[in-house]
């Protein structure tokens, strides 16, 4: 009578492979995404606009909406920058996280070219926070109530 191999055996040949394919997904899937992702630990709403520099141009682009305890991913991959500008409305506050570089926005959804003469362009100019991501391929930023680094400031009423 010819010689079988081992139940146990043939089965474990069988279950290699996929514990191999298991193995190679828990790593590509555990690998965090690189990304720039704004979230929000204040107790109201927040809208976010983001500007930046591409290859020759500057732009701006709005707005995203970020609940309470929540974060929103801006922009998805590798990030190619070392600096990024966010402005930040906080809803229902009437308050802002701005800084003192100055971009375009519009009320509604926009994604503007330039970062000059917006009035004459028919936009609103605001003030922008330097985010410096100090060349990380990834970042978080995060907004709350009250940060020496990133005041909230009212506005005038």
């Amino acid at each position: 009578m010819p010689a079988r191999p081992s139940t146990s055996f043939a089965k474990s040949l069988g279950v290699f492979p996929v514990l191999v394919a298991g193995f190679l997904l828990a790593i590509v899937s555990g690998r965090a995404e690189a990304d720039l992702t704004v979230c929000n630990q204040t107790r109201e709403p927040a809208g976010i606009a983001l500007a930046m520099k591409t290859e020759t141009l500057w732009s701006s682009e709005g707005w995203w909406t970020i609940e309470p305890g929540r974060c929103k991913t801006l922009l998805k991959g590798r990030l190619a920058k070392q600096d990024y500008f966010i402005h930040a409305l906080h809803y229902n506050v009437g308050g802002r996280w701005e800084g003192e570089e100055s971009f375009c926005v519009d009320r509604g959804s926009f994604t503007i070219e330039g970062r000059f003469d917006c009035e004459a362009r028919g936009y609103e100019k605001a003030g922008f926070l330097k985010v410096d991501t100090k060349g990380k391929s990834d970042w978080q930023h995060t907004l709350v109530d009250h940060v020496e680094t990133t005041p909230l400031v009212k506005e005038k009423e």
